[in-house]
């Protein structure tokens, strides 16, 4: 039977653990290229490398829960892109926006190249566009995805995207 538009192409959860993100991860990937029929992978890449990032934040910064379903990830196709939504019950981002994505200075010698703070800058690179907003008590984070042909998808605002 054909998708509704306001199905979701892919939705799944876990439990905010470590060792839950990566096979949530290698399930996105597999869904995604089934989905898509195998096209596409420099931006599933995207879309996985991404979404390993905020997962990692959401574990390690927003509170570990092995409450099931405390992390949900649904994935939407837009005009010519994808919209993903990933949202958690975890602490509320600090300011309420995610951190500056501001990548650390390389140009530095290599004993003080720091060994962090690569994620949000990577996370906005690959992105075309990212929102934020807590509500309900959960975390909602809507990412947008440029198509590779160089159109985007319709903007993921968090407030819009249905529930």
């Amino acid at each position: 039977m054909p998708r509704t538009k306001a199905e979701p192409l892919v939705a799944l959860s876990c439990r905010g653990r470590l060792s839950e993100v990566r096979p949530a991860l290698a399930d996105l990937r597999a869904a995604l290229a089934a989905q898509t029929g195998g096209a596409c992978a420099e931006g599933l890449d995207s879309v996985e490398i991404a979404v390993a990032e905020v997962l990692n934040n959401i574990v390690e910064h927003a509170g570990p829960s092995d409450r099931r379903g405390a992390i949900r990830i649904e994935v939407r196709a837009g005009a010519c892109g994808l919209l993903v939504r990933v949202s958690d019950d975890g602490r509320p981002m600090p300011n309420g926006a995610p951190p500056c994505a501001a990548l650390p200075a390389l140009d530095v010698p290599c004993v003080d190249l720091p060994e962090g703070g690569f994620g949000w800058g990577l996370v906005q690179a690959l992105t075309a566009e990212l929102h934020y907003r807590r509500a309900a008590g959960r975390n909602e984070l809507a990412l947008r995805f440029a198509c590779p042909g160089g159109g985007v998808a319709e903007p993921p605002d968090a407030a819009k995207t249905p529930d």
